[in-house]
């Protein structure tokens, strides 16, 4: 199912990637854009889509990273990423590179969206606990953790982000 596959490139990565050409061909200002955007995202999360929060698309970023990539080209105050959160998207999970959308190459033009990701205050203490099992390279995929920990650390781990985004994003598995 394109609109909300969990594992595959979804709707909203699809919008989200696209942006910039609908930016240029729907002719309105960054406020409106930025809105209709927040209700497109509400309008999916409603339908269903909250399980695609934080899936990789097939460039090996996340939706929040794409978000807030959008808020510094539209240089709006982040109406789009606090949309996500709000919706339960994980302010720490990295990309391929293993940056978060809070990384300064995707806000820093945008003071207001990196003031709101500051004003989040600071991980909590089980992001710092998966990204340490990730930096010393402990193999928690094979030590017998249950799933939703597992499911997790992959949030930190800019290898299982690399593997997804060179992966056929069309695959089953």
């Amino acid at each position: 199912n394109f609109l909300f596959h969990p594992k595959r490139y979804n709707l909203l990565h699809f919008v989200f990637w696209n942006l910039q050409e609908l930016i240029y061909f729907a002719n309105y200002d960054n406020t409106t854009i930025a809105h209709i955007l927040k209700i497109f995202i509400e309008a999916v999360m409603k339908a269903g889509g909250k399980e695609c929060l934080n899936t990789l698309n097939s460039h090996g970023r996340r939706l929040l990273e794409d978000a807030s990539m959008i808020s510094k080209t539209l240089r709006q105050t982040g109406e789009c990423v606090s949309t996500l959160i709000e919706w339960g998207a994980h302010i720490d999970a990295v990309n391929y590179l293993g940056r978060t959308a809070a990384h300064p190459k995707y806000c820093l033009q945008n003071s207001s969206t990196y003031s709101y990701f500051v004003s989040l205050g600071p991980s909590p203490l089980f992001c710092y606990a998966a990204r340490t099992i990730v930096r010393e390279h402990l193999p928690y995929q094979t030590l017998g953790l249950p799933n939703h920990i597992v499911s997790f650390v992959k949030l930190h781990d800019p290898q299982f982000a690399l593997a997804r985004r060179e992966k056929d994003y069309f695959s089953d598995s």
